[in-house]
């Protein structure tokens, strides 16, 4: 992994589970990146030296020890993209701002529509935000909306912040998508 590891990095990984293989295999169907399937944005360092990074999960967006996360061989970064210290500080407050709003099940729903190829027949409702913070989110969507915010360049785009994947910051952190 190239550089340290600094709040407002996106940190993206391989997790356990049925909604994980679900993800890799969505990804497989549609040839994109399939070995990751989780997104954490690095939030802060405590005193005893523990990372923490905010993450969405099934259960709502919330708080993770990075701990075993950083020891993965499948773990990658975006660190090398550059970031101000300004940048840096509204990613972190974004993605805690988040904090337990809950998983959005219905862009889940379209990753998979799109992955099967059934996407023209249903279509989710579009990404709401209360107030400043989206109403639900996913992993990866939740790291893309933080990036808007801080100006930062993101795999997603306009109108597909909502449906930003896993694979989607794969490929962007691969290709070095922040370079012009």
């Amino acid at each position: 992994m190239p550089g340290v590891i600094e709040p407002g990095d996106v940190v993206l990984t391989r997790s356990k589970g049925w909604v994980g293989w679900i993800i890799r295999f969505g990804a497989a169907l549609l040839d994109r990146p399939n070995i990751r399937n989780h997104v954490i944005v690095v939030h802060h360092r405590d005193d005893a030296g523990t990372l923490w990074g905010i993450e969405g999960r099934p259960g709502g967006v919330g708080w993770v020890d990075m701990t075993a996360v950083m020891r993965s061989r499948l773990t990658s970064t975006n660190a090398a993209q550059p970031k101000d210290l300004r940048a840096r500080a509204t990613i972190a407050s974004a993605v805690e701002a988040a904090i337990e709003r809950p998983y959005d099940w219905g862009a889940i729903a379209q990753a998979a529509a799109e992955s099967l190829r059934i996407d023209r027949l249903w279509r989710s409702p579009e990404f709401r935000e209360d107030g400043l913070v989206p109403v639900g989110v996913i992993c990866s969507a939740l790291a893309d909306w933080a990036y808007e915010r801080a100006g930062l360049a993101s795999p997603g785009g306009a109108g597909r912040t909502r449906y930003t994947t896993p694979a989607d910051w794969d490929l962007f952190i691969q290709s070095r998508g922040w370079e012009p």
